[in-house]
């Protein structure tokens, strides 16, 4: 997908191609054209020799009035629009965001003629600008190529140092740095100070040598050095929940997501057996065990209220609440009395990108096997309205209700607590059930061990978040 600077510097480059089309066809001597070979190119004709050798002349009014018809064609015309074309597609971001500004500029300054002051840069730098874009559309036809700043050229990017002592620094750095023996960068850099001189070649300097670690992956050097464990806080932050996703998280609790689904069910009243509509479900999701924490239904749509009962009920279920909680870009996650909650009792909000949609779900996996494992199996579901004219009266899912919303969350909290609880997930290689309770197992040994050695309760990175007595 073409981001936003693309874009804007598509438009001109299309314009210039629709009104310079002629520009593109070079008819000095020699050129070769759709009608023949220039053999001479004069002030008020032209002379073409054709395949068979004939000579003919045409009028110079008449040649640039086929030109413009597209009727003759240089063989070579397609080259600036290759050129073009490479030199957008090699173009940063940042460039093409420049050219923007500059052709805008440089556009008022050719149409109305306004002062500098107005356009708010200085006269030499606009004369210069506008030199780059008439040179440009002189050789290209596209005067927009000539404003990209072409700043990754900038610079002497010949490597000084010579090919063996580039190698002797990765190597030194993979293999004597990145150990866990964690030595310090000075004493790497001394041991390859002494092999280059030992084999007469140029040592690297200590801060060619620091440079060098840095630009190395931080994650893959932090593993190399202290282990995972410590190169965690370095790997990037899942924030979707996917059957392909791996386990994120140290814990259970740790990392909890929070989305809304509307069931392709319809509901009946159980007072008065009318339809009611489709009710919209709402699930707090475990990162590190993919376990179902909690589920509310409702018939509101998603607000802060649902929101707040999520977390209710999962305060009414495990007495706690996750650590942190991943929402997406949704008015009802920017609500006070949620962030109020979440601020209340040290629960850390991550909010997704917002260019994913406003009911993007991040546990889509989970709501799509509900739907085909429950959902689909009950009488009023509504996979038959996809096809809206296939549908008739004795099929309509609100003619087959039969649930009232009650019922509904009794069997879904069946299903989610005790059904897919216990189904193996591709991701785990284990039931959510069992990852959830052998690392609260261990976590439960290893706070215990060290409370009995140090009596000061909870002391490690692995403790679990506060609890909550009262719902």
């Amino acid at each position: 997908m073409l981001s936003k600077e693309m874009s804007e510097a598509c438009q001109p480059v299309a314009e210039a191609r629709l009104q310079t089309r002629s520009h593109y066809v070079d008819f000095t001597p020699g050129s070769s054209l759709t009608w023949g070979t220039v053999a001479n190119a004069g002030d008020t004709k032209i002379s073409l020799i054709g395949e068979d050798r004939s000579f003919s002349e045409i009028d110079i009014c008449v040649f640039e009035t086929l030109v413009k018809e597209g009727r003759i064609i240089g063989n070579g015309a397609s080259e600036p629009h290759s050129e073009i074309a490479r030199m957008l597609a090699s173009a940063s971001e940042h460039d093409l965001k420049t050219a923007n500004d500059h052709f805008d500029l440089v556009r008022r300054h050719l149409d109305d003629k306004p002062s500098t002051s107005e356009l708010g840069v200085p006269e030499r730098t606009l004369r210069f600008w506008t030199a780059q874009y008439r040179q440009a559309k002189e050789k290209y036809g596209c005067g927009f190529v000539g404003l990209l700043p072409h700043t990754s050229r900038r610079g002497n990017r010949t490597p000084r140092l010579p090919e063996e002592s580039r190698k002797l620094l990765s190597e030194f750095i993979a293999h004597d740095y990145e150990t866990p023996k964690q030595k310090p960068k000075f004493a790497s850099w001394a041991m390859l100070k002494s092999a280059c001189d030992q084999r007469g070649v140029v040592a690297p300097s200590y801060v060619t040598f620091c440079l060098a670690v840095e630009h190395r992956p931080k994650l893959e050097r932090i593993v190399k050095r202290q282990g995972r464990r410590a190169a965690y806080a370095y790997e990037p932050f899942c924030w979707e929940l996917t059957a392909t996703t791996p386990r994120h998280g140290d814990r259970p609790f740790e990392i909890g997501h929070i989305d809304h689904t509307e069931l392709d069910v319809e509901i009946v009243c159980s007072q008065t057996s009318r339809i009611s509509g489709r009710p919209w479900m709402t699930l707090l999701t475990d990162a590190f065990s993919r376990r179902v924490l909690s589920v509310y239904l409702t018939f509101d749509e998603p607000s802060y209220r649902s929101c707040m009962m999520i977390l209710r009920e999962c305060v009414k279920r495990h007495a706690r609440l996750p650590q942190i909680v991943i929402v997406d870009g949704g008015p009802e996650f920017e609500s006070t009395y949620f962030e109020t909650l979440l601020a209340r009792y040290e629960c850390t909000k991550k909010t997704r990108p917002p260019a994913k949609a406003r009911f993007g779900s991040v546990v889509e996996r989970l709501f799509r096997v509900a739907n085909t494992q429950f959902i689909y199996n009950l009488r009023g579901n509504t996979q038959i309205t996809r096809n809206v004219r296939q549908v008739t009266r004795s099929v309509d899912p609100k003619e087959q209700a039969a649930w009232t919303l009650e019922g509904l969350h009794q069997r879904l909290c069946g299903y989610l607590f005790e059904v897919y609880d216990t189904i193996d997930h591709p991701a785990l290689g284990q039931t959510p059930r069992e990852a959830f309770c052998s690392r609260m197992t261990s976590l439960f040994w290893v706070i215990s061990s060290v409370s009995s050695q140090r009596n000061t309760g909870f002391t490690t990175r692995e403790q679990p978040q506060k609890l909550i007595v009262r719902a």
